[in-house]
């Protein structure tokens, strides 16, 4: 019998040997007896604080893995191994993180980069006083070693467009060819990432599919849960998976799985779409807001993953002056499960932020969103592309109930950002903030029930000056090394779902 307080990227608290003694500097180490509130939210009956900042981090864009190649990408998905985060007794916090980049660097066109998750050891020392800081360095993040995914035919996967197609025991999966051979290998452009503490294995959702993918602890492939057919793309009544073209129907290029979680008790995975397929306006940044949450049984070993729960879930949308057409979609990065009922997601504008062109972000915020009025429409006839939940993105079917989300914690706050040393500007500073903020990661603070640090890292496209790919230099047109940033806001869950004892 293995007694789990939660799996993948959500810890719950657990007992503490000794309570850790302050840093010895003012704010540093020990929370205030008055905790400070940014704001607070009720959702369902569920109260939610939002403590502030508490640490930011970064790693260099030339950091390179133990294959030789550039480490980037890696805030598309991140999960803490739950069994190794601890409170020291000097105030800082350690443990073990699992961070996996999407499909390699693609700001020129898509690479044979091979699919792998790294693990990394952090070490957190919050900061819990008021005053700006000059530097972001209370998160260190170390490199320790990276797996490598291989696909059901042993081939270890790629990154360039699915533009292919190869078929195993009745399943199509994305696929193309390897650079000058005539071998398809799986095609994975990865966003979603679970770790199971159990055995040690990963469950991670992707764009071209869009499917979830199950790989052991030695990325072996596993299995695959493959959506209903109202995701799947089709271009002139063809399956078609590539990421260069919009589909007729099916999900929107490049807007997959980017959100991926499992339930505390490991039953249940749930994968949120980034924005509405293509029937229901996915194509239209302004009317492209009612996505798709879906839910998975996945607790008999023996037996297939079970489609149990299919929901609306609608976006948030907001005003950008640099665009013509408002208001644009909030499209979601990422998903994480609280409870039965209730999710953070996080939804975000796009092209704002370090070394973009448009500068200053003005919409970026982990949300919360709540299910348990909206309607179930697993197995309906929404799973069929020909009958759309908002035909064209323009209304929402009588019949169908959505849920909708509630802002939380917001990225932008000048306040907050200045406590860690960062800031939500486009100075051209190291400092200034990512614009891709793409994975959420709960682990507890041992300080008070439901109190928890979330983690939030940033995707850089492995945009550097100094990189490598299968034993290749390249350099990024952009001119910028951009690096990868990481933060930790302290927060207050209610409704939490506390875990149970799982039977081996």
């Amino acid at each position: 019998m293995l007694k789990l307080t939660a799996l993948a990227s959500l810890l719950l608290p657990g007992a503490l040997a000794a309570p850790a003694p302050a840093f010895g500097i003012p704010g540093w180490g020990t929370p205030p007896a008055q905790s400070p509130v940014v704001n607070t939210v009720k959702v369902g009956g569920n109260t939610f604080t939002n403590h502030g900042l508490v640490g930011a981090g970064s790693l260099p864009s030339d950091l390179r893995d133990q294959f030789g190649d550039t480490i980037g990408g890696i805030g598309s998905a991140i999960a803490f191994d739950q069994f190794s985060f601890k409170k020291n007794f000097d105030g800082s916090y350690s443990g073990v993180l699992y961070a996996q980049p999407d499909r390699g660097w693609n700001t020129e066109g898509t690479t044979n980069y091979h699919a792998r998750v790294h693990e990394f050891s952090l070490k957190l020392n919050p900061y819990y006083g008021q005053n700006a800081q000059s530097a972001n360095n209370q998160i260190s993040l170390n490199y320790q070693k990276s797996t490598k995914y291989s696909g059901p035919n042993g081939i270890e996967t790629t990154g360039l467009d699915a533009g292919e197609i190869y078929t195993s025991h009745g399943i199509d999966f994305p696929a193309a060819f390897l650079p000058n051979s005539n071998q398809k290998a799986l095609a994975l452009d990865l966003e979603g990432l679970v770790h199971d503490p159990r055995d040690g294995s990963f469950w991670v959702s992707d764009e071209y599919g869009p499917y979830i993918y199950h790989f052991d602890c030695n990325g072996r492939y596993q299995n695959v849960i493959v959506p209903p057919d109202a995701y799947i793309p089709y271009i002139n009544g063809v399956k078609n998976f590539t990421g260069n073209t919009d589909p007729d129907v099916g999900r929107e290029s490049n807007h997959g799985f980017e959100g991926l979680s499992i339930s505390s008790d490991g039953r249940y995975l749930y994968a949120l779409l980034q924005a509405a397929l293509v029937q229901d306006g996915g194509t239209h940044a302004t009317r492209e807001e009612y996505t798709r949450l879906v839910k998975y049984d996945i607790s008999n070993p023996f037996g297939e993953p079970k489609l149990e729960g299919e929901y609306v879930v609608v976006l948030p949308q907001f005003n950008d002056p640099a665009e013509a057409k408002n208001p644009r979609t909030g499209e979601s990065s990422e998903l994480h499960f609280i409870n039965d009922n209730q999710f953070l997601y996080l939804p975000r504008d796009s092209g704002r932020g370090q070394g973009q062109s448009n500068g200053t972000s003005i919409f970026r915020n982990a949300e919360i969103f709540d299910i348990s009025s909206a309607t179930n429409i697993a197995g309906s006839k929404y799973d069929n592309s020909s009958n759309p939940v908002a035909p064209d993105g323009k209304n929402l079917d009588s019949g169908v109930v959505a849920a909708t989300g509630t802002p939380f914690v917001n990225y932008d706050d000048s306040t907050q950002l200045a406590r860690v040393g960062m800031q939500n500007s486009n100075a051209g500073s190291s400092n200034d903030l990512d614009e891709k903020w793409e994975s959420l990661a709960l682990v507890p603070t041992f300080n008070a029930p439901n109190d928890y640090f979330l983690f939030t890292m940033s995707d850089n496209d492995f945009i550097t000056q100094n990189g490598y790919l299968n034993g290749q230099k390249y350099k990024d047109d952009s001119g910028l090394n951009m690096p990868t940033q990481i933060l930790a806001f302290w927060v207050t869950l209610g409704g939490v779902s506390q875990g149970v004892e799982l039977v081996e």
